[in-house]
């Protein structure tokens, strides 16, 4: 053998030995590429499997308030529905060996304005606040997942918690979610289930990270903006600021989508008080922890 023969094996083993590392350098890449997905899936399907639990919770203990106020113990508890109908238990729900459902029940207190507030007031026996925990274990460790609601027994009210047009006013937030910008919450809806139209004459924010409101659209439209002259106060404002939007009027029985609380900085993994002040000053609050959408 020559010692050009020689020279082209040697430049071909060394094409080879590159090859190889490129081809490993790929398979490496393309494998972290798919973990991160198979991540990715694994934790949108848990969120979403949460979600569901989490609503079933809120579904149940509606019924049961319809048909028993009083029996909205406070406390922590599970759901049955045995006996056809949902009612309480003292034991926490435990849903494909997998995820644990406690239902939280907690007294609220107003103030002489009716107004919501954390202490000090007085005990509101036609207001509770519910709160849904979900506890499971994922492949990176166990995660706890909250979701709060207000519930008011609006149908036969004994104090003015639910009186007025607020008495009608559902704020749905069981789909909330925080989109792909981080920047916006959605999928919040507004339920008029009085047999009158409503209208909603102003509404406030506030949530748990940095950042400012900049605009809320309802039904495709903006009823709020900070710089276009829709609403007041304009500019972008900070967290628990009344936003007198343009009237929002609600037929009686209909629902309307909620396509955008916007904010100029990211919020994700915030947790948001949602209130809805009526034309005739009556109000109604939500709060919740939306999940991320990746």
């Amino acid at each position: 053998m020559n010692i050009q023969q020689k020279n082209q094996q040697g430049q071909n083993l060394i094409e080879i030995i590159i090859a190889i590392g490129l081809f490993l350098i790929v398979a490496a890449g393309s494998m972290m590429i798919l973990v991160r997905y198979l991540d990715t899936f694994t934790a949108t399907a848990e969120l979403t499997q949460v979600k569901y639990i989490a609503q079933q919770g809120f579904e149940a203990v509606q019924s049961i308030s319809y048909n028993s106020w009083l029996s909205l113990a406070d406390g922590t508890s599970g759901i049955n529905n045995s006996s056809g109908e949902w009612q309480l238990q003292a034991e926490p729900n435990l849903i494909k060996e997998k995820y644990t459902r406690s239902i939280i029940i907690a007294p609220v207190q107003r103030d002489g304005n009716c107004d919501l507030i954390e202490s000090g007031g007085t005990p509101d026996p036609d207001t509770k606040m519910i709160t849904v925990n979900v506890n499971w274990n994922s492949a990176k460790g166990a995660k706890t997942k909250f979701f709060s609601k207000l519930y008011a027994r609006w149908y036969d009210p004994t104090t003015c918690s639910a009186a007025g047009e607020a008495g009608s006013l559902e704020i749905d937030v069981s789909n909330a979610r925080i989109d792909a910008t981080q920047k916006s919450l959605i999928g919040v809806m507004l339920h008029n289930n009085g047999t009158v139209p409503i209208t909603i004459d102003k509404m406030t924010l506030t949530w748990t990270k940095p950042g400012e409101i900049t605009y809320i659209k309802i039904n495709t439209t903006n009823y709020w903006h900070a710089t276009n002259g829709i609403g007041t106060p304009q500019g972008a404002q900070p967290s628990g600021t009344e936003l007198d939007i343009v009237n929002f009027g609600l037929d009686a029985g209909q629902s309307y989508d909620v396509d955008a609380f916007r904010f100029n900085e990211k919020v994700d993994s915030s947790t948001f008080t949602i209130t809805a002040t009526m034309n005739d000053g009556s109000s109604v609050t939500e709060v919740t922890t939306p999940p991320f959408v990746p």
